[in-house]
């Protein structure tokens, strides 16, 4: 039973119910690696999809985090026996969750985006094989009558069956070994070869490498547990330009419960729901700072001059559920819509504090449209901006 007072978000008290499937190569030139994460306790299940080794770790370490999160939510919302108990911690973790979402600008200013491609290579070498002690030949000195009916045979036969058993052990421990090893130098060549051409492709200007390693600096961004997306990066060499098709969640998804209470009248924990309009305000602001933040990151991170321009184009979901997997297209149609775009120069934008205002007002100051109703708005769309020469 947990005591009043306990954390219930501690994700050291709950047993971790996520499992992480096999990597499946899917032969998909944008996302050829592919690994179902699950939950056992909750019953989510969702594939996440990479371009690259180091994006999909990052993408896992994501997706276990934030299933990880749901589980102890679920587990905490049905182990208090004391319901106002439950409410409190109930609306702590909410609370917290909000302060996440409002601090998503002043997040990123406190790291370097830039990649460390070195910290990425696979240096160390695989441990040493060390087999267990063989067994010792221990046969005690007998005296007096025990001397008369000892049988040497007989500990002999047990200290030759220890030593067949351990010949197998250590054995079977070797071939183990040896496979092991055998993965780990064959995941450490893979890693460090794609790493190392990466990069050279990279500083070279390269289209492909470009947009994969935009896509590993998107990956590597950190959001709340809670906050879905997906985004699709395509570089355009004749105007320098990178385009990013970023994909929210539909405002269904966003949480919007700002407190628990326990009511004497029902006998039970209700809901305190945002209004609408603070619901739609507070929708707005977030893909808005994304839209900052995603172009803060970018320029950061890309040291070389081959990106002169950045294009974010600001996509939302319909409906009501998250999708499974990775967008294929994100482009308008039935299933998204674009809400807003921005084309923000790298001479312009560097010369941004961008925690000096709010998040639209900063955005007004380069190439920036809206639609004119609320984002959430699902007869509201527009054209998203493109590169000129770009595909």
């Amino acid at each position: 039973m947990m005591k009043d007072g306990e954390d219930m978000t501690d994700t050291g008290f709950f047993d971790d119910s996520t499992v992480v499937g096999e990597l499946r190569l899917t032969g998909d030139k944008v996302y050829p690696y592919e690994v179902r994460v699950s939950n056992s306790y909750t019953g989510v299940s969702r594939i996440v999809c990479a371009g690259t080794r180091w994006e999909l770790e990052t993408l896992l370490e994501s997706e276990k985090k934030r299933q990880r999160s749901e589980e102890v939510i679920k587990r905490a919302m049905s182990i208090s026996p004391d319901e106002r108990s439950a409410a409190r911690i109930m609306t702590e973790n909410t609370q917290g969750i909000f302060e996440e979402y409002r601090n998503i600008i002043a997040h990123t200013l406190e790291i370097d985006d830039r990649l460390d491609w070195d910290k990425r290579l696979i240096v160390g070498e695989y441990p040493e094989f060390h087999p267990e002690p063989a067994p010792i030949k221990n046969i005690s000195e007998k005296k007096g009558i025990a001397k008369l009916f000892y049988d040497s045979a007989k500990d002999e036969e047990i200290y030759r069956r220890e030593v067949e058993e351990y010949k197998s052990r250590v054995e079977t421990e070797i071939r183990n070994y040896l496979l092991e090893k055998e993965k780990f130098e064959e995941n450490k060549r893979q890693n460090n070869a794609e790493v190392k051409f990466l990069r050279k492709c990279f500083e070279a200007g390269e289209k492909t490498a470009i947009e994969k390693y935009a896509g590993v600096i998107l990956a590597n961004s950190e959001y709340p547990d809670t906050f879905e997306k997906d985004s699709e990066v395509f570089y355009d060499k004749v105007t320098k330009t990178l385009t990013v098709n970023f994909l929210f969640f539909p405002i269904a998804v966003m949480p919007s419960v700002e407190s628990y209470e326990y009511s004497l009248e029902l006998q039970r924990i209700v809901e305190k729901h945002l209004d609408e309009k603070s619901k739609n305000k507070m929708y707005e602001q977030i893909l808005q700072d994304v839209a900052v933040r995603t172009l803060h990151e970018l320029y950061e991170a890309i040291y070389t001059d081959s990106v002169q321009s950045i294009i974010f184009n600001a996509f939302v979901l319909n409906g009501k559920r998250w999708i499974e997997g990775r967008a294929k297209a994100i482009s308008p149609s039935g299933k998204m819509r674009c809400v807003f775009s921005v084309r923000a120069h790298r001479e312009e934008f560097s010369g941004v504090d961008i925690s000096s205002e709010n998040s639209e007002k900063l955005l007004r100051r380069f190439e920036f449209v809206r639609v004119k109703n609320n984002f959430s708005d699902v007869t509201e769309m527009m054209n998203p901006i493109v590169a000129e020469h770009g595909k």
